[in-house]
């Protein structure tokens, strides 16, 4: 199981990132050819690691997840088509389905119309910090991993003193491509978002 996956996801927009480099994003907003056409300039001149999120938001306009691929591919025509292709898919409808935002979006770039069946991973990091505020990997055993490294001393201080932005929990996929599907498992207080173990518990065990 993962998060989202009988629910209705209310869309936000779809951000892209070059090599992992997720604190300089590139948005697209739903109706709006402007950002498609910058997102297609932007594509013809990037590298070859492009990684796309849908973001996903609650009723409050919160993120409350969102839906990632990457691919490694050569810059050029067919990558740029594809990947606007996946954003058209994504920004058609305000709100959908999760299965069938899926369908809709990873043929677009060459794969099955489902989440993959392999083995997954976990991992916990700040939303668009996930470089500088250094994620944690945490295998296959997230709950145990979480309160491991709350404890420990070296984790990085978002963990628990909390960060600017939302904090989200990942199921990461590799293969037969890299997808992840996240949820964010933080509150705000004060301005700071703050790892809820309850939401962290509530995501993995009744999702």
């Amino acid at each position: 199981m993962y998060p989202f996956k009988f629910e209705t996801v209310s869309i936000d927009s779809v951000q892209f990132a070059a090599d992992g480099k997720w604190e300089e994003v590139q948005t697209v907003h739903p109706g709006n050819p402007d950002d498609l056409a910058t997102l297609s300039s932007w594509l013809d001149r990037v590298s070859e690691d492009v990684a796309a999120e849908v973001l996903f938001v609650d009723d409050q306009g919160e993120l409350d997840g969102f839906f990632g691929v990457r691919t490694i591919a050569p810059t050029g025509p067919d990558r740029s088509c594809s990947w606007v292709n996946f954003t058209k898919q994504a920004t058609e409808t305000s709100e959908l389905q999760f299965s069938e935002l899926v369908a809709r979006c990873l043929p677009t770039l060459g794969f099955p119309t489902t989440i993959p069946n392999s083995e997954l991973t976990y991992e916990i990091g700040v939303f668009n910090y996930w470089n500088s505020a250094t994620p944690l990997l945490l295998g296959t055993t997230p709950l145990d991993s979480i309160n491991d490294y709350r404890q420990d001393d070296q984790s990085p201080s978002w963990l628990n003193q909390g960060h600017l932005a939302p904090i989200c929990l990942e199921y990461v996929w590799h293969d037969p491509a890299h997808i992840w599907v996240s949820r964010a498992i933080s509150r705000k207080r004060d301005d700071r978002y703050f790892v809820d173990m309850a939401l962290v518990e509530k995501t993995l065990f009744e999702t």
